[in-house]
């Protein structure tokens, strides 16, 4: 009688005496005529009996015969990716092979997608921004100039890197020392309960 080639081989079309191995990339179950390629976001190496993910942070080749780290300012998060993510505006990724994006700190902001390092999130020119991973100039919490935030009705207007000091007043912790005032529609203090707020730039320091 005829062999049956054990899973990851396959025999020839008009019976071969031999199993021959599948190729990397393609995978054959027990009992196979034919080896079939592996699924899309997944590979296998020579002689498979299935296929598999890569890893978080990697991809499949073109082959899908091995895996490859996903190039700096790019990410890969899942098992089954076909293709790394460049970083969205914002955040940064600055090796290889990373499974998410560094948010730009506290402070800088970045307007392009794709950033490979932390020196790609610019300085903002007042020091510090609302929250992290800023991706515009206008996340700034800028000196001399008027800027909006909206609130939440019921919950407090935070903007990182604001105290307050000794008098009940708002002040930056930075170096230009700006006074905020919050003012709200159903303002309870200076917490800035209400529906929509306003900072606006007051005396300096």
């Amino acid at each position: 009688g005829c062999d049956i080639c054990e899973a990851g081989r396959f025999a020839t079309a008009g019976g071969a005496s031999r199993c021959s191995l599948c190729p990397a990339g393609r995978f054959s179950p027990k009992r196979a005529g034919a080896c079939t390629q592996c699924p899309t976001g997944m590979v296998s190496y020579g002689g498979a009996a299935s296929c598999s993910g890569c890893d978080p942070g990697q991809f499949p080749s073109s082959g899908q015969d091995n895996c490859e780290s996903c190039s700096p300012g790019s990410y890969s998060n899942g098992t089954l990716a076909t293709s790394c993510p460049v970083c969205p505006v914002g955040t940064y990724a600055e090796s290889r092979g990373q499974t998410a994006c560094t948010q730009c700190a506290i402070g800088r902001y970045n307007t392009m997608t794709n950033a490979k390092s932390q020196e790609d999130c610019a300085q903002c020119p007042g020091w510090t921004t609302k929250d992290a991973a800023a991706d515009d100039l206008e996340d700034c919490i800028r000196p001399f100039t008027n800027q909006s935030y909206s609130c939440v009705n019921g919950k407090p207007c935070k903007i990182d890197q604001v105290r307050r000091n000794s008098s009940g007043s708002l002040s930056f912790l930075h170096i230009h020392q700006v006074m905020v005032k919050i003012h709200c529609s159903e303002s309870r203090g200076l917490d800035g309960f209400g529906k929509a707020g306003m900072s606006e730039q007051g005396s300096t320091t």
